[in-house]
């Protein structure tokens, strides 16, 4: 297998700093960069070649929504997993309609990470299982451009 390009932008350095450990450990997966935020994401995005995004939400500057929209109308093929400590039904919602593949709490294990990042490289849509129960089961039916 190849390995999978991941770019990842977060805003609070020790966790960026930890994640990049955590995904050095797969084996499939080669950490090409990073951002403290949505607008540095954006002004490095058109120089990297990245497989998978793993994009927090709430940052300074430009938060990860808005963000994931302009990456995707700049790279549509880009595969963007949200990671947040938030948990809320429209920030899930939010993300996942401006072009998210998946959706993560912070404090999943490498297992999930793993999961959701090979999910996401097959256009599949990820959802930390804790989270299922926060969305309307009818909401993937609704928006079957998710799938």
């Amino acid at each position: 297998m190849d390995r999978i390009k991941v770019f990842i932008v977060d805003d609070h350095l020790i966790f960026l700093k930890g994640l990049i450990t955590l995904l050095n450990e797969i084996s499939f997966v080669e950490v090409i960069g990073s951002a403290i935020n949505g607008k540095d994401f954006i002004d490095k995005i058109e120089n990297a070649d990245p497989d998978i995004i793993i994009m927090d939400i709430k940052m300074p500057e430009m938060d990860g929504v808005e963000a994931t929209r302009l990456a995707l109308k700049r790279k549509p093929n880009l595969k963007i997993i949200a990671l947040s400590m938030l948990c809320d039904e429209e920030c899930i919602k939010e993300m996942l309609l401006a072009g998210a593949k998946g959706f993560l709490l912070k404090n999943i294990e490498k297992g999930e990470l793993e999961k959701a990042i090979l999910m996401a490289m097959k256009n599949k849509v990820f959802i930390s299982e804790e989270l299922h129960e926060l969305l309307p089961l009818n909401f993937f039916k609704n928006n079957n451009n998710l799938l």
